[in-house]
């Protein structure tokens, strides 16, 4: 019974949300900031705190527990990843028992932490996401769904990542989905007297993706109705470009528009407010077998092929490959702010300390809400690339 009242709440409030923000929308604004935030009630203030966010993917359950994370060092926890049902469009867990255990687990070493269960990922078909999202009542399945699984695990909030939405369409209902979602959230709320859930997403590293159907994100809608989007500002280049090495983090690079400043500065032509910008750090690699391994090879080197195994080490293996060999070679890029590392014929384009370190001071100046890594199951033993981001952002 208190199941069917509250989806029959929802389904009421997203009827009044998705008429009041296409009413409201069209107001004058006030003053910048809330030109994209037509209901004042739930304006974000911009001294916000900032996040230090980490994803725990559960395929890496065996190896790296959620118990074995140190989340002192982070302010925000996603599980990655729920499901989406493709026939009924609701949320469904992809292992109930660790869906369940994972807020407690990581909480009982830093009580304050918030805890985000993630819906897609990269691996997820993105069609059923399309379908979901070009129908209210689709939507209204997925949002009651999302919001009783978070409440029933003890989760403080919802991450979608959905990659990637299609086409323009695809874009425009996304941010339909936002304002009812943040609606019902908030509806929710104040109808359990708990607090509101947070509502975040992954999205692409530029405002507009390139790949697909040049779709632009709602950024509006994004303003008004999320706590913040990541930005993954990752796999710009790898194993689909098998003749070549590249750095596939680059903040800056001469060559091309592909990297991470680019991809801020359009995000924040296309109005997104800064401090709903996450940055996405990645804790992996990718790399190639060179041409020519007796030469020194830098950025943009001549390769054979991918390397082994899926070509996307992550930053404990890669420690491990170079500390194991007395004649690797590790460069640090200041033209793109990545490290490389050379063992042999392996190539591997990273990033290490240092450039964690500046992408981070990048990110402060930007005015940018923290970042999120890629996850926390690949850091070294100690965590050194999530101490090394923790220390420069500060509190």
């Amino acid at each position: 019974m208190e199941r069917r009242s509250l989806a029959s709440i929802f389904l009421a409030f997203l009827v009044v949300a998705s008429d009041h923000y296409a009413a409201v929308s069209a107001f004058p604004a006030q003053d910048p900031w809330r030109k994209n935030d037509p209901w004042n009630w739930h304006y974000f203030p911009r001294n916000t705190k900032v996040v230090r966010v980490a994803y725990w993917p559960a395929y890496s359950a065996d190896q790296y527990p959620a118990s074995s994370i140190d989340s002192t060092l982070f302010t925000h926890l996603n599980y990655a990843f729920a499901n989406l049902n493709a026939s009924d469009n609701t949320v469904v867990p992809d292992d109930a028992a660790r869906i369940a255990a994972f807020s407690r687990t990581v909480k009982s070493r830093n009580p304050s932490l918030k805890t985000l269960l993630s819906i897609g990922g990269g691996g997820a078909d993105p069609k059923p996401f399309s379908a979901m999202a070009s129908k209210a009542s689709s939507r209204t399945a997925f949002i009651w769904s999302s919001i009783a699984l978070a409440r029933s695990n003890a989760f403080d909030g919802l991450d979608l990542d959905w990659e990637f939405p299609q086409n323009q369409t695809d874009m425009d209902n996304l941010g339909t989905l936002f304002a009812e979602w943040r609606f019902a959230a908030a509806a929710e709320a104040g109808h359990s007297g708990r607090p509101r859930l947070l509502l975040t997403a992954a999205v692409y590293y530029s405002g507009t993706i390139r790949f697909v159907g040049g779709g632009t994100y709602p950024t509006k809608s994004i303003n008004a109705n999320l706590d913040w989007v990541g930005l993954m500002a990752f796999d710009y280049h790898g194993s689909w470009e098998p003749t070549v090495t590249g750095a596939h983090t680059a903040l800056y690079d001469p060559k091309s528009d592909v990297n991470t400043a680019a991809g801020v500065a359009r995000w924040m032509a296309a109005g997104l407010r800064p401090d709903k910008g996450v940055l996405g750090l990645a804790m992996y690699g990718h790399s190639w077998i060179l041409s020519d391994p007796s030469a020194k090879a830098g950025i943009g080197a001549p390769a054979k092929s991918p390397g082994p195994g899926d070509a996307t080490p992550v930053f404990a293996g890669i420690v491990a490959t170079v500390s194991g060999d007395d004649k690797a070679t590790v460069v640090y890029d200041n033209v793109t702010v990545t490290a490389y590392a050379q063992v042999g014929s392996l190539w591997i384009g990273f990033d290490n300390e240092e450039s964690i370190r500046n992408k981070v001071g990048f990110l402060r100046s930007k005015g940018m809400r923290g970042y999120f890594f890629w996850t926390a199951s690949f850091d070294s033993g100690n965590g050194t690339l999530s101490r090394a981001a923790a220390a420069a952002l500060g509190h």
